[in-house]
């Protein structure tokens, strides 16, 4: 085989191992995850912006319909994008 062959295939290969170990954690623990989100969602609801950040109307109405808090969408948002 090509050496190119090789590295495409050990690259594969770690990928699908790191892929599955994330997904088989056993550190993690999928009670205590579900009760903190619980926790930050009935909080969440009540919690207004701190500041004021670009199409905050974009944001309001995306949350109302997909029944998430606003603040979680500006978080990911500001996160991804650094507005």
């Amino acid at each position: 085989m090509k050496p190119q062959t090789w590295i495409l295939m050990l690259c594969i290969s770690v990928s699908w191992a790191t892929t599955a170990a994330a997904k088989t954690d056993a550190s993690i623990n999928r009670q205590a995850t579900e009760a903190r989100w619980q926790a930050y969602a009935s909080t969440a609801l009540q919690t207004q912006p701190a500041l004021d950040f670009p199409y905050a109307h974009c944001f309001s109405r995306a949350a109302t319909a997909h029944d998430l808090p606003e603040t979680l969408l500006m978080a990911v948002a500001r996160g991804e994008s650094y507005f």
